[in-house]
């Protein structure tokens, strides 16, 4: 079973992931709205990164070991889930409308 460290790293690496398939679609994108939309999504996982440091920094609130664990196994439950999309698959930079984009960022976030 992961340890409570592990599942963090495992966030902070989707979230670095997240970032740059964001800001590579955005450097390719043909327009500079949906540019600068995926320049936003891209700066939001920077954002999370800093989140989940801060996490692993500080720690989780309460001290009871089961209470970590649980957050630690329900966190990794989230993240892994049984989703297969992943942003490589959504080719962000071919889409060429807003709505478009924001559905690929939406999928992947859940």
């Amino acid at each position: 079973m992961f340890e409570l460290h592990e599942v963090i790293e495992l966030a902070i690496q989707i979230e670095r992931n997240g970032e740059k398939a964001y800001a590579g679609a955005a450097q390719a994108a043909g327009r500079e709205d949906i540019a600068g939309l995926l320049k936003k999504l891209a700066a939001d996982e920077r954002d999370h990164v800093v989140w989940f440091e801060d996490l692993k920094r500080t720690g989780v609130g309460g001290s009871a070991e089961d209470s970590t664990w649980d957050f630690g196994r329900r966190l990794l439950g989230e993240i892994l889930g049984a989703q297969t999309f992943s942003l490589e698959e959504a080719h962000l930079a071919r889409l060429d409308k807003i709505r478009e984009v924001l559905e690929a960022a939406l999928e992947f976030e859940k």
